[in-house]
């Protein structure tokens, strides 16, 4: 119980950190749309890989093929429902559509440069995990313990 709130504690303090990051200001609507535009690339890139047509994309999320060329273009923002659908049907993780490289005003967005953000939250991510493993363990290990402590127990009782 006690590694469980230190791994809280510790959520609870790196995510104040993130949250005072410039990313989580008052975003412009410029940049606001620029997520959006974004978005698109990345869907378009999975429909794509998955050999899907628009047409074939909008049929199977019960769309338009001009409201899947729209969500493409980031003139139609689409809701989180939508994007769930759209990841199920292109075979995609769901994480793998939303824009998280740093917002730039270029016509197509660089995805392998990593943020001050991300790069936080890469870290982030890495200590939780390691934190969550090592809680596993050492959860597995004592309950183990128990279980054999319970079966010596056991066989006593039984003798």
């Amino acid at each position: 119980m006690i590694r469980l709130s230190i791994i809280t504690l510790h959520v609870l303090y790196v995510t104040n950190q993130l949250l005072s990051l410039p990313i989580f200001k008052q975003m412009t609507e410029t940049e606001k749309n620029q997520i959006y535009v974004q978005l698109g690339y990345r869907i378009r890139d999975a429909r794509e890989k998955a050999g899907l047509t628009q047409a074939l994309l909008g049929e199977i999320l019960g769309l338009s093929r001009v409201s899947i060329v729209n969500i493409e273009k980031g003139k139609q923002r689409p809701p989180l429902d939508t994007l769930y659908r759209v990841a199920v049907a292109t075979n995609a993780r769901l994480i793998d559509l939303l824009p998280i490289a740093s917002i730039t005003l270029d016509e197509e967005p660089q995805y392998n440069e990593m943020s001050t953000f991300e790069n936080q939250l890469a870290d982030f991510n890495g200590t939780i995990k390691d934190n969550i493993k090592q809680f596993i363990l050492d959860t597995r290990n004592t309950t183990t313990s128990h279980v054999s402590s319970f079966n010596r127990i056991k066989s006593i009782k039984n003798s």
